[in-house]
């Protein structure tokens, strides 16, 4: 269709999703009262409306914008970028009432910074909806720069932002002349912008402030999967159509997300396998609901984070979405393959029973504690769901790749799978989608800026959701080989769980 007719039809859509949206919100208000506090339809469908709201504003921007508009807003983001970093240099946002406006006067001298760049700063800042300037020269907080008054998270993520990020990015292209494709972690654009050969996997276990902020920016600004998303996608699985299910938590650091599970459905069945090495330091009496929860910007200091906290951005089921794998019959599938789960069976081969015996496992109601090191021989058989935690990479080793790592911890899921229909693989590290399969193209853009962060502080990266599969499909023994059979998607396209069953070659 033309610009103009497409126009109109974004138009359309745009003006739907909104009245969708509005109504899905006042819904969730009715419901609030309501004691169980779960509502997945309802909060499914605003997820939905949300990326069909970005979507759509996304494609009319690009309908109506033009290579001058573009370079307009990148140098408005610029500018952006600096003024955030500014206000936090100085403390603006602190001096400024929480309620109520001062004079930008009495706003510079309290501050002390020249008035006439206050203005200037607090006026562009204002066309984004961060600070307002309700009178001539007077100064107010809008929602938006309230909340960076006392959320630590945001003020961490925004220090990361402004004194790593943005300086790392712009020497993207000299480490490129300088380093070529090399891969070592000192051979980055942050060795460049920080003048510095220490690695920055270094620079954070030593600097316990980088390392909190690095985590803060990943959550806030880098779209990285929360703990309470993965709950809510699985509670959006219909365990009580099968009673006495398994899930199996793999290289946990915390029970966290078992009790939260066990509290929702309580005949499901939790095994959490915390790797020694990964959890020598933690406090293993977790078995209490209303333990205390560690920050949710806390993390562990290994440059993936790939910690507890896995997991971002809106994250409730829409359904059981087939895609370029071939068709899935949701019903059939899931139920066959979570009503052949039982008591769950420990393997007893050398060199995994050791982890299992009673003195190593640590159990509450149903959810069990034990011990497993990573790659080890998966002793849990007969499980539904495995969520699988990827090992903490080291920043620093020069061998140890996602890839290798994540096929040897793969390969141990031939024996699971042998004898059943099937699993359901729930990779908590963040995957990028293939191109332009994302509702929302903002989601995919955050995602890939992540990656790149990643590139340029660490010669890191994440991994493309069809190099997953491709791993997956390169495991295998003298009778068969692994395969994905189904994708499970996220309501705005993104995929979060594998459906993983054995196939013979004969």
């Amino acid at each position: 269709m033309d610009e103009l007719t497409e126009l109109e039809v974004q138009g359309d859509k745009l003006a739907a999703a909104i009245k969708s949206h509005a109504q899905h919100r006042r819904d969730l208000q009715l419901s609030a009262s309501d004691i169980s506090g779960n509502h997945p339809d309802t909060t499914k469908s605003l997820s939905k409306t949300i990326a069909d709201i970005h979507a759509s504003m996304a494609r009319i921007r690009t309908l109506l914008g033009g290579p001058v508009s573009f370079l307009q807003e990148l140098a408005r983001q610029v500018q952006t970028v600096a003024c955030l970093k500014w206000l936090s240099e100085f403390q603006i946002l602190a001096c400024i009432p929480p309620d109520g406006n001062m004079t930008m006067t009495d706003l510079a001298d309290l501050a002390g910074v020249p008035e006439p760049q206050l203005a200037r700063i607090i006026r562009l800042m204002s066309t984004s909806g961060f600070l307002n300037e309700p009178l001539p020269n007077h100064v107010s907080h809008t929602p938006i720069s309230a909340e960076f008054i006392s959320n630590q998270p945001l003020l961490d993520a925004t220090a990361f932002l402004t004194h790593i990020v943005a300086p790392t990015a712009l020497q993207m292209a000299p480490a490129t002349h300088r380093f070529g494709s090399s891969q070592t972690a000192s051979h980055t654009a942050y060795n460049l912008a920080m003048d510095t050969a220490q690695p920055f996997g270094v620079a954070i276990h030593e600097r316990p402030k980088w390392g909190r902020q690095w985590a803060a920016y990943l959550h806030r600004a880098g779209g990285l999967r929360q703990e309470s998303e993965i709950v809510n996608m699985l509670a959006q699985l219909k365990w009580a159509n099968i009673g006495n299910a398994l899930i199996v938590e793999v290289n946990a650091q915390s029970t966290a997300i078992a009790q939260s599970l066990a509290k929702r459905f309580p005949t499901l069945r939790v095994v959490v396998q915390m790797d020694r090495a990964r959890a020598s330091s933690l406090n293993l009496n977790l078995m209490e609901f209303d333990y205390p929860r560690q920050a949710p910007y806390e993390v562990n200091m290994n440059m993936r984070m790939n910690t507890r906290h896995g997991f971002a951005g809106d994250f409730d089921i829409d359904t059981y979405t087939h895609g370029q794998l071939g068709p899935l019959n949701t019903e059939s599938t899931l139920t066959s393959t979570l009503s052949s789960v039982s008591t769950p069976a420990f393997s007893s081969q050398p060199g995994s029973s050791s982890f299992f015996v009673s003195a190593n496992a640590n159990t509450s109601g149903n959810i069990t504690v034990t011990y497993r090191t990573n790659g080890m021989t998966q002793p849990v058989l007969g499980a539904a769901v495995y969520i699988l935690h990827l090992a903490n990479y080291n920043p620093n080793s020069e061998t140890t790749t996602t890839t290798s790592t994540l096929h040897a911890e793969l390969h141990n899921y031939l024996g699971v799978l042998r004898g059943s229909g099937g699993i359901l693989l729930i990779p908590t590290e963040n995957l990028l989608p293939e191109p332009g399969s994302v509702t929302d193209p903002g989601l995919e853009a955050v995602a890939r800026a992540r990656d790149l962060a990643m590139l340029q502080l660490g010669n890191e990266g994440e991994m493309e959701i069809m190099e997953l599969v491709g791993v997956i499909g390169s495991i295998r023994d003298g009778a068969g080989k692994l395969v994905v059979t189904n994708q499970l998607k996220a309501g705005n396209s993104l995929v979060v769980g594998l459906m993983v069953r054995y196939e013979g070659y004969y």
